[in-house]
């Protein structure tokens, strides 16, 4: 048994996205709304808003945006694959790995597509981490098939990564707990890096990325076929990105899980909001009668003396994760690990054998191995990318965050660690600046969402100031809006899940508001389940004994 719980845990603790009161704030409302005006940013001087610094950096960020100009065609030899029990094709393409000397060196990028009868067009989906790649989308197609009809399905790897040209430094691989390196390890990874890979290592950026995109896209794409961008976590960055680069070329764009560009990469942000909203769980823990006479004296105070080692913990069974800490931030990610984080914590602390096989369950049904979409060298396009977007935490900083968290997956240290070596890119024009564009964007983001958070998505969606920017929080919902804002209906297989619904109505008719009724209908998060719900995920009929 022992050996089963390291393998599982050690996988689920590399996972980093998603495949879940009310309020009258800002976007709480039950309709879309337009986003309003942001007023410019805090550092805005003479009147200049980001929309002015995005539009002004865009001369310098290499080819002229728009579908007129840009990357010419790429060369691309389709070759029947596989993929989500579906017949699919694949193609290695070159692509330059500096966009302003086209004539330079080159990398690949892996692309699969999904062809459908009578295509009208395509539907591009980007994927999240940085460092993933786009192998989880697969688990999906039906749904996004259903949601984007007569669209071919277009899977891009971001350069850098997945099964595109990947960085990778031995340093990184198979290590399941990064926050427990030391600057000297990273400085290893560095220095291999610089060795083997120097030109790879700068070329890997957002912008570049955005590049990519449009390039494949003006290849494929036929005359009179309608192009559709999503873009998921991280995938939505990159689509603002290629936005802010060619505003003119999709015909639209959603964002699910809004990384906003003033905040996105900013991974001690990521953790402290995290530790949050899981706090905000032990509220809700200490409402429910059967969760706070188990969490005793408080839920508050039971985590802490647990993160704190005063009640007895079970390392020896969960070795490849060191604290609760770290699987509460795990499980927080997902609508069934936040349902039953109450019995996760109070069967951590009592460790029985009964108790690891439950937690073990819990884990394989809050993170079926299918769902697994990173590779061996993911951490260090991880890295790259987010310099890039944002500059790294002091180690100091994340060190004090550590010291009182009782939710963290430690990607705040050891990005701050690796950001005292790490050849930090130079900070692109265009970061923390929004897209000046016409084109039809829908920014979804669940209001529980611990990754990217509604109040990042909500300035995300203030940024972009167009009447037909539409902009809808899913209540009781998480990562992944599309797919984790469950209603009773979809639940029983009977509907999409509510976010679904919300992006194929935007699809249908992306100048007018999308239809949002589905919202009333998604379900509210409850604490364990039925004596059913219960064996099926834990393995066990009482949640708790």
């Amino acid at each position: 048994m022992g050996g089963e719980l390291r393998v599982v845990w050690s996988i689920a603790f590399l996972y980093l996205l998603t495949a879940c009161g009310d309020d009258d704030g800002p976007g709480n409302t039950p309709d879309a709304r337009p986003p309003v005006d942001s007023g410019g940013s805090p550092d805005a001087s003479d009147g200049a808003t980001p929309r002015d610094a995005g539009r002004d950096a865009i001369a310098d960020a290499g080819p002229e945006p728009g579908d007129a100009g840009g990357p010419p065609p790429l060369d691309v030899v389709w070759e029947p694959c596989f993929g989500g029990g579906r017949d699919a094709e694949c193609a290695d393409i070159a692509v330059p790995l500096d966009w302003d000397d086209p004539s330079s060196a080159t990398l690949t990028l892996f692309v699969k597509r999904f062809v459908v009868p009578d295509s009208t067009g395509q539907i591009w989906l980007l994927h999240g981490g940085p460092g993933l790649n786009a192998r989880g989308f697969e688990n999906a197609l039906d749904l996004i098939m259903a949601v984007a009809p007569g669209l071919d399905v277009y899977l891009v790897d971001h350069r850098g990564g997945g099964a595109s040209t990947p960085l990778s430094c031995p340093q990184l691989e198979d290590v399941t707990d990064l926050s427990a390196l030391t600057e000297a390890d990273f400085a290893g990874c560095v220095e291999h890096l610089l060795e083997t890979q120097p030109d790879l290592l700068r070329a890997t950026t957002p912008t570049a990325a955005g590049h990519d995109l449009a390039a494949l896209i003006a290849t494929v794409r036929e005359p009179g076929d309608r192009v559709v961008v999503y873009g998921s976590s991280y995938g939505t960055y990159w689509a603002h990105r290629y936005l802010q680069l060619y505003p003119d070329q999709p015909d639209a764009v959603v964002l699910d899980g809004a990384c906003d560009p003033a905040t996105c990469g900013d991974w001690l942000l990521y953790e402290q909001e995290h530790d949050r909203l899981g706090r905000a769980e032990l509220a809700a823990c200490a409402a429910d009668t059967d969760c706070a006479a188990h969490l005793t004296p408080t839920p508050e105070a039971f985590v802490s003396a647990l993160r704190d080692g005063a009640t007895f913990v079970c390392p020896e069974a969960f070795p490849a994760v060191p604290s609760p800490v770290r699987l509460a931030g795990l499980l927080m990610e997902r609508t069934i690990g936040r349902r039953y984080l109450g019995p996760f914590f109070y069967r951590y602390a009592r460790c029985t054998e009964a108790d690891r096989t439950a937690i073990v369950n819990l884990q394989r049904s809050a993170f079926p191995l299918s769902t697994m979409t990173f590779g061996p060298g993911w951490a260090v396009s991880f890295a790259q990318v987010s310099f890039a977007m944002h500059p790294p935490a002091t180690v100091e900083d994340a060190l004090a965050f550590e010291a009182t968290a009782s939710f963290s997956k430690g990607n705040g240290l050891w990005m701050a660690r690796a950001g005292t070596v790490w050849p930090l890119p130079e900070p692109d024009p265009l970061n923390a600046t929004y897209a000046d564009t016409d084109v039809p964007i829908l920014i979804l983001n669940g209001e529980d969402d611990p990754q990217t958070t509604a109040e990042q998505a909500r300035a995300f969606a203030q940024g972009l100031e167009r009447s037909n920017h539409y902009y809808v929080e899913l209540p009781h919902t998480l990562h992944g809006a599309v797919r984790s804002s469950e209603t009773a209906a979809s639940l029983r297989g009977e509907e999409p899940p509510c976010g679904a619904q919300v992006m194929a109505s935007f699809l249908a008719s992306p100048e007018t508001a999308p239809d949002t009724s589905c919202m009333a209908d998604i379900v509210a998060p409850r604490i364990a389940g039925t004596p059913e719900e219960n064996m099926a995920i834990l393995g066990v009929p009482d949640a708790w004994d």
